[in-house]
């Protein structure tokens, strides 16, 4: 587990909204002592974060190549006029894996989608996202007239899509990997494997960190 001390770099993911929508915050440690840790907060386009005392959050580390998080609320607010507040940790450090064979379905529909075929112009799509990893996505196609047996192995989809993390919208390219014909009610199915390219390591960690997230709260409630 990760050991805390004054000067290192932390995350405060914030609940924005009531349908589950979050920030994250980067701050600063001042000063750690077991499960209390005193945190200066970053300012948003100048101005000073609120974070109100007695919220719950979720706190982000990274040490020694690896992901830590653990929840916490706040305990007070002790130092002006850079905020500073006092943690109080709630529950237990958990380590994240940088596992690219984690995969989570989610059924998510992206805000735009575009097929990239070479020596053609890029075609707009409908389809669903079925599950989503660090290094890829399963792709179900709503539409049963733009792809075929024949599709060639160099085509990508653009992909642009919201994860609920408060943040800009993700934008990634996957070339195709991987495609997959069902018969369902006398009509051709689709589903392409696809696999990301040329992503950022910040990229990688908003997905590995919005996994991590959606199977907490699936395992609280019961579905995993």
């Amino acid at each position: 587990m990760p050991t805390l001390y004054a000067g290192q770099l932390v995350e405060l993911e914030l609940a924005q909204s009531a349908d589950g929508g979050s920030a994250l915050v980067p701050s600063r440690v001042r000063q750690a002592d077991g499960r209390t840790i005193d945190v200066a907060v970053s300012t948003r386009e100048g101005a000073p974060v609120n974070v109100p005392v007695g919220a719950s959050m979720r706190l982000w580390h990274k040490q020694m190549g690896e992901t830590y998080s653990v929840r916490a609320k706040v305990a007070g607010r002790v130092a002006a006029p850079i905020p500073v507040y006092r943690l109080e940790l709630t529950g237990e450090w958990e380590r994240m894996q940088r596992r690219n064979a984690v995969r989570l379905s989610v059924g998510i529909s992206p805000l735009e989608a575009w097929l990239l075929r070479e020596g053609a112009e890029p075609q707009r799509v409908d389809v669903l996202i079925d599950d989503l990893s660090i290094g890829g996505a399963f792709i179900r196609w709503r539409q049963t007239d733009v792809l075929d047996e024949s599709e060639p192995e160099t085509s990508r989809l653009k992909l642009r899509f919201d994860l609920g993390d408060g943040q800009e919208p993700m934008e990634l390219t996957g070339v195709f990997r991987r495609r997959v014909i069902q018969e369902k009610f006398g009509r051709k199915q689709y589903r392409v494997g696809v696999e990301f390219e040329d992503m950022e390591r910040r990229q990688e960690d908003r997905i590995m960190r919005f996994i991590f997230r959606q199977e907490l709260e699936r395992k609280r409630k019961g579905i995993l």
